[in-house]
């Protein structure tokens, strides 16, 4: 029995279209997981669950972290949009022949992001000051694993705050 071309053609096509929406699908349901996919075997935990967790806070300090948390995030937020307003200046800027503006634009992204940093830096003091000279040990561990903590894992580390 011979296929002629047209139905070759045909059932190749039925074929990848059916390749390619189980394909999305996939991909569909991966990300409606979100952070509950498991990662090398473990779960992705929030930072904030994390820290908790690993300093041992009572209730009184979960309650004083998640406040803290709060605020930090407002600050940084506030940071971020103004970054994204001067990036975007920035880029419009590239039809421009003013390179003294691109550094004006540079020079305050720069100014942003010392911010940031140092919104973080004050976040994590915040934290070590809530601890008890029990839970300082503890926070010195931790504070060896921040960027792992708080950054996307890299495939095929696992985190480990040991």
């Amino acid at each position: 029995m011979k296929i002629d071309k047209f139905r070759l053609l045909v059932i190749l096509t039925i074929g990848l279209l059916i390749l390619n929406l189980g394909t999305l699908s996939f991909l569909f349901l991966q990300k409606k997981g979100g952070h509950s996919r498991p990662h090398n075997g473990h779960h992705k935990k929030k930072p904030e669950t994390v820290i908790i967790k690993h300093l041992q806070f009572d209730d009184n300090q979960q309650k004083e972290y998640k406040a803290l948390v709060q605020v930090h995030r407002k600050g940084i937020k506030i940071l971020e949009e103004e970054r994204k307003g001067l990036k975007d200046e920035l880029f419009r800027s590239l039809n421009s022949t003013d390179s003294l503006l691109e550094e004006q634009h540079i020079s305050k992204l720069a100014e942003i992001q010392r911010e940031i940093e140092t919104l973080h830096l004050k976040h994590l003091k915040a934290i070590k000051a809530l601890c008890t000279a029990d839970q300082m040990n503890e926070f010195e561990k931790l504070s060896k694993h921040l960027g792992r903590i708080f950054h996307p894992h890299p495939k095929g580390r696992r985190q480990n705050l040991h």
